[in-house]
């Protein structure tokens, strides 16, 4: 009997629990919130007018997602902004990024709250990016210096050479020099141009023709090498050499030379022997 009692309670007890969940409001059965994340940035160092992408993830319960440029806050800097769909996701791209002060690290972006919803319109929370650095934009153009002319003096024909060397604050990024950059001041010359491995060229002037005298010098243009922010380098123009006059040679004009007449001694000539002479043993003389 007693048993019969309990188990009528139990049976109570559960119906009581189900009629309760039937009768709960459908809004109080409530589903995963909404959330977003946000992924590393693509580099924590960029350079000033260049890039960097991030990804938003919105997971939960999602019914709408909304995300608008003008919901990304740019803290320090500015960039333009681009924002790429991906189902669920939203890949954000920020180029052409500059600072708004001299001050380059602490740069971060902000996303507001609100630009997703759930199906019982509740709002995704807002998130920021870790920070990153700018490096500012080279702004110092390479440098560009001439040797002194080897030889510092040469004939006509001759050849002189110039060893063209580039300097730069950050690094050369490219030397483009080229023949038609040289200009040659007081003479013509067949122009050589040979780019070495070590940020240097070597310029080969052969065959130099022009008016005898100094002053003669080479013209480099500007812009014949970059640097990584493409800053230009500078032109330059070269020590003088000087083109020689040949000395000729002044054939030696001998003065004639007036023989003089062989004045030779009278000879006594000897009277031959006879073949038949004999020495006469008693005097020594021939007879």
């Amino acid at each position: 009997m007693m048993k019969n009692i309990k188990l009528r309670k139990v049976f109570a007890i559960v119906a009581i629990a189900a009629m309760a969940f039937v009768s709960m409001p459908v809004n109080m059965v409530k589903a995963a919130l909404p959330a977003l994340s946000v992924s590393a940035l693509s580099t924590k160092t960029v350079k000033e007018g260049g890039s960097i992408t991030f990804t938003l993830s919105y997971s939960g319960d999602i019914r709408k997602i909304s995300l608008k440029e003008s919901d990304i806050g740019l803290d320090g800097f500015t960039a333009n902004k681009k924002i790429t769909v991906s189902g669920n996701n939203r890949i954000v791209t920020l180029s052409n990024i500059k600072s708004t002060s001299t001050v380059y690290t602490g740069k971060v972006v902000r996303v507001a709250g609100g630009t997703a919803i759930s199906s019982d319109f509740r709002m995704v929370n807002a998130i920021n990016t870790v920070a990153f650095t700018i490096v500012p934009k080279d702004t110092v153009s390479p440098v560009l210096t001439i040797s002194e002319p080897n030889p510092a003096q040469v004939y006509a024909g001759g050849t002189v050479t110039y060893t063209l060397t580039y300097t730069d604050n950050v690094g050369i990024r490219k030397i483009s020099l080229k023949e038609s950059d040289l200009g040659l001041n007081g003479f013509t010359a067949t122009k050589k141009v040979v780019i070495n491995s070590n940020n240097t060229a070597t310029v080969t002037l052969s065959n130099i023709q022009g008016k005898v005298g100094g002053n003669k010098t080479l013209y480099v243009a500007g812009g014949t090498a970059i640097d990584d922010d493409f800053n230009m380098a500078n032109a330059a123009t070269s020590k003088a050499f000087v083109i020689a006059k040949k000395s000729t040679p002044t054939p030696a004009d001998p003065k004639p030379t007036d023989p003089k007449p062989i004045d030779p001694k009278p000879v006594d000539p000897k009277p031959e022997k006879p073949s038949d002479w004999r020495e006469n043993p008693n005097t020594g003389v021939n007879i």
